[in-house]
């Protein structure tokens, strides 16, 4: 199916959202990813990226950071309104659970779209659902959606943490590890856990998370490669 690029947002100084339209209803749930081709140098490639949106009957985001030497990246930030290109999906089992009271999102880089999109569909469908999100990036500057999840945070049910790992400033720094985990969460038996981000990160944190006796089906995992 083809979507329509309808207007783009700068992010980060490599990061961006296109804002996509499409002709035909589309039907994906929070957390799920969509299969992306095109025509690049007479080869077809495709690269899957995940929706950052809300779900939506006609339109969807993609959050997309520029990745040195990458062909598909590199295309996707090239992109005009009026532009198209085909989807295919929706795919994916990182999905949100809407009957849950508690969930702790765990994410580094690109890795907040998907966590973005279960926060924005908690809001929009007002669900009582606590989050706590924890988000590593490398720098402030780099902080995809920062300023949005800044005002989320005052919200009384969402919790918004930062670290960053190559650069110091008055909030945490380093690595998401077992110290920063348990400090933000006090009880390990309540939350399910979303995680996402490349892979040694989601698989350090499930391991930390498996430590403390989470079940396994309390554990989502979406690697980033």
């Amino acid at each position: 199916m083809n979507w329509t690029v309808e207007y783009i947002k700068k992010e980060t100084p490599t990061t961006i959202t296109l804002h996509f339209t499409t002709e035909k209803e589309i039907s994906f749930q929070a957390g799920q990813w969509y299969l992306f081709d095109a025509i690049i140098d007479e080869k077809k490639i495709k690269r899957a990226y995940s929706i950052s949106s809300a779900p939506s009957k006609n339109e969807a985001d993609v959050t997309v950071t520029l990745v040195e030497n990458g062909i598909f990246s590199t295309y996707l930030h090239s992109l005009q309104p009026g532009d198209t290109i085909n989807a295919e999906g929706p795919y994916g089992r990182f999905i949100i659970d809407e009957d849950a009271t508690e969930l702790v999102l765990i994410g580094a880089g690109s890795g907040i779209a998907p966590l973005m999109s279960i926060i924005r569909t908690i809001i929009k469908k007002n669900l009582d659902i606590k989050v706590t999100l924890l988000y590593s990036s490398k720098t402030q500057e780099n902080i995809i959606f920062y300023n949005e999840l800044t005002q989320l945070s005052k919200r009384e049910t969402i919790h918004v943490h930062h670290t960053l790992t190559v650069e110091q400033w008055n909030g945490m720094t380093g690595r998401i590890n077992k110290d920063k985990i348990e400090h933000l969460v006090t009880d390990f038996s309540t939350p399910t856990f979303y995680i996402c981000g490349p892979p040694l990160m989601v698989n350090a944190v499930q391991h930390i998370l498996l430590e403390k006796n989470v079940e396994a089906q309390r554990i989502k995992t979406e690697r980033y490669h």
